[in-house]
């Protein structure tokens, strides 16, 4: 994980040291309203996966070895958008 954050670190310092210094020009509820969807995206869907595996449960009759398999697939892409 470590290694992910010092990738992150220095493509941040890489791209702050080559954008053109004068601030973008037009459309900033598009740009707020993007920013807020993609750091509003990963609770949400952590949550949509939560209450599908729950209610599965709750529900009984699944089988628990294919949702285990689910969860995980799901848990990884989870990750991915985090």
């Amino acid at each position: 994980m470590q290694v992910f954050l010092i990738v992150a670190i220095v493509a941040t310092l890489f791209i702050a040291e080559n954008v053109p210094a004068s601030p973008i020009a037009g459309h900033v509820g598009v740009r707020l309203l993007s920013a807020a969807l993609g750091m509003a995206s990963v609770p949400l869907l952590a949550t949509a996966v939560s209450k599908m595996i729950s209610r599965r449960l709750r529900a009984g009759g699944a089988n628990v070895r294919r949702l285990s398999r689910l969860y995980r697939c799901l848990r990884h892409a989870h990750v991915i958008v985090w």
